[in-house]
């Protein structure tokens, strides 16, 4: 018996099923049952575009803890977050920062600076790099209309 998930663009899905065959060659593969139930849930508000883009990221002073600066590649993107690797840990899950980076929509480079919120912080395999999932709040109007064109661009051009 198996459990699978699948995290096709803003949805989750995930639904029990048993192998009934299994194939070596020329792949190795397996045939499923037919799930009886399938659950769903949404995970995204909207479908992240791939992209690789180096930005430079703020996080604010708080208590005890002065100011926070650092690079990030960011890997995906969306009109409402994005993720990235950072070489180290900056920052934790809940603090507010400013994100700024380059983009390149309809023939122009533009210059983005979003506030962001922390909202995940995940050790990869490789232990020296860090994965970060960032909230764009309060993108002001000019940004979001950039943002809006960059993120659709891009998903049009991996279609």
């Amino acid at each position: 018996n198996f459990i699978v998930r699948s995290f096709p663009g803003k949805k989750a899905y995930a639904f029990s099923a048993s192998a009934l065959k299994s194939v070596y060659t020329p792949h190795a593969y397996l045939h499923l049952s037919y799930p009886k139930i399938i659950r769903c849930s949404a995970i995204r508000q909207s479908s992240r575009a791939s992209v690789k883009i180096i930005a430079s990221l703020n996080i604010a002073a708080s208590v005890g803890v002065p100011e926070q600066m650092g690079a990030v590649t960011l890997s995906d993107i969306s009109m409402g977050g994005t993720s990235g690797i950072l070489k180290r840990a900056i920052g934790k899950k809940g603090d507010e920062g400013l994100m700024k980076f380059k983009v390149n929509t309809a023939g122009e480079d533009a210059y983005l600076s979003i506030p962001i919120v922390i909202r995940s912080i995940v050790e990869t395999e490789n232990t020296d790099e860090f994965r970060y999932g960032f909230e764009f709040v309060n993108i002001p109007t000019q940004s979001k209309i950039i943002l809006s064109s960059f993120v659709h661009q891009t998903l049009a051009e991996s279609e």
